[in-house]
């Protein structure tokens, strides 16, 4: 990975200065500069840090009112009525900047489809980056990936996903992977894979914790919930506060090799779209194109650069009230490729990638 190839270039006698115009010169991306902490309450019709993403029907539309927001506005996702698959069918919200490790948090409410139980869709909330470029030198692109995902057909059910590889024309890929139910408290699977269906189970600081707490009634698509991901170059940490007694729920506190972790600085998104290939394993049914038009709902979103450790340290409290610091205009570096739509189709074709089920 690339954060072992800094360990290996630092030379401890080598000034702090001229180590990272030399890190920087070597790897553009890792030395990205920390953005100070924001958070955004979508209460405007525009955003200073995400560009908002619609097509054709689904809509990406903020200042919306919203019963269970925290000021009573938000932003709604939604998938229109016979929309394509792949997310470049449906709509999103993608950050201006690119954020290289912190803790990025989001209070959702997933896609509901109690008036289209089969209906598949997915809502996402995740870290990309991926240029087609093998900064790690392991033959494949590098695809920086950090996912918390929720079918429209189980939202008692949510998938974390870490990727750190992923090509798009034989769809092979590195990731690992941990399914949850939170209604139930049962840990589905943790395993790490190249390719479709089941891969390699983990162990030891791989798959921790091996017990969950039950959310009680937890059910993604009809109430809001705060859920973090926090991220440093040895540890991702993805967490939720259960509403209970507003606690910090650990759902994942991956501490497997680096080469498991993503380590390029990427986007931070939150989406809403049609699949008809990935499918709850109770469900399969559930695959259809919405019959009408279907949304999730973000109350806010935040970014804090303080580290994993911390992150742990503190009380749901106190990170929320670190997170939602306002500031200026934070944009930082601003990467864009060429195409934004050839990158949402690329998401869409490694998608069936994350089920358990996939053949």
């Amino acid at each position: 990975m690339v954060a072992k190839n800094h360990i290996a270039f630092f030379s401890p006698s080598l000034p702090a200065s001229l180590f990272g115009l030399a890190l920087a010169a070597l790897h553009p991306q890792s030395a990205q500069a920390q953005l100070p902490a924001f958070r955004e309450d979508w209460n405007a019709s525009a955003s200073a840090r995400f560009d908002f993403v619609s097509h054709g029907g689904s809509q990406a539309v903020s200042n919306i009112p919203a019963a269970g927001a925290e000021d009573g506005k938000a932003l709604q996702l939604s998938i229109g009525k016979g929309a394509a698959v792949s997310p470049a069918g449906g709509s999103e919200v993608e950050s201006k900047s690119l954020f290289q490790y912190g803790t990025l948090t989001a209070r959702i409410r997933t896609a509901d489809c109690k008036e289209q139980p089969n209906a598949g869709i997915v809502t996402g909330f995740f870290t990309y980056f991926n240029d087609g470029s093998d900064q790690n030198g392991n033959g494949l692109p590098d695809n920086s990936e950090l996912d918390f995902e929720w079918l429209c057909g189980e939202p008692q059910v949510l998938y974390l996903t870490f990727w750190t590889d992923y090509r798009d024309a034989d769809a092979v890929s590195k990731r690992v992977t941990r399914t949850v139910n939170l209604a139930t408290g049962k840990i589905l699977d943790t395993e790490y894979r190249e390719g479709w269906g089941a891969g390699t189970k983990l162990t030891g600081a791989e798959n921790d914790p091996t017990t969950v707490a039950t959310v009680a009634g937890y059910n993604s698509s009809t109430a809001f919930y705060e859920y973090g991901l926090s991220w440093d170059a040895e540890r991702v940490l993805g967490w939720m506060i259960n509403p209970k007694d507003s606690s910090r729920l650990v759902l994942w506190d991956y501490r497997g090799p680096r080469a498991r972790i993503p380590a390029r600085a990427s986007r931070f998104l939150i989406n809403a779209w049609h699949t008809n290939t990935w499918t709850p394993p109770d469900n399969p049914a559930a695959n259809q194109a919405p019959a009408n038009t279907i949304s999730a709902l973000v109350d806010w979103a935040a970014y804090d650069p303080k580290p994993v450790t911390t992150a742990l340290a503190v009380g749901s409290g106190s990170a929320r009230s670190a997170s939602s610091a306002k500031s200026g205009n934070t944009l930082g570096a601003y990467w864009r490729l060429p195409s934004r739509d050839a990158r949402i189709d690329a998401r869409g074709r490694h998608q069936s990638l994350r089920a358990p089920s996939s053949p």
